[in-house]
This record gives C-alpha cells, sequence and structure tokens, in this order.
C-alpha cells in the first residue's frame, strides 16, 4: 500500500476520533489544547475545530510531534 493511502486513511479515521485523543494525551501529559496550539503556532481553537473540517496531515504529524506519540496512538 503506497504511504499516501496510509496517512490518507489515518487522517480520515483521526478525524472521526475528533479531538477526544489528542485532548486527551495533553491532559495526562499536563498540557492544554490552548498551550499546544500557542507552541505550534496553530491559530486559536484550530485543534478544537478538526471536527469540523479536516486538519492537514501536517498539522496532525506536528501535534504527534509535540505529544512525543506516533499518529497511531492519535488513533487509538
Amino acid at each position: 500500500m503506497e504511504l499516501w493511502w496510509v496517512m490518507y486513511r489515518c487522517l480520515k479515521q483521526f478525524i472521526h476520533h475528533k479531538v477526544s485523543i489528542p485532548k486527551k494525551i495533553c491532559e495526562e501529559k499536563g498540557i492544554s489544547i490552548w498551550r499546544l496550539e500557542k507552541d505550534l503556532g496553530f491559530s486559536n481553537r484550530s485543534v478544537s475545530k478538526w471536527n469540523e473540517s479536516e486538519p492537514g496531515i501536517r498539522k496532525v504529524q506536528k501535534v504527534a510531534d509535540y505529544l512525543g506519540v506516533t499518529i497511531e496512538e492519535l488513533l487509538k
């Protein structure tokens, strides 16, 4: 399977999980969504809006890197 297809499927699955998984991981690490967005240079509430629109794969990867997890962990 080609990498772009795997990434596309992961992104679609992530959207179905909405923001709950990144939020949970942030809470476990003592980081607010606001802090994550600020540190990554995202606009205010941009992660919270992922349930309304599809985030780009680069943003999803930045969140995974910031939290020290893989994209797959964000999709649990």
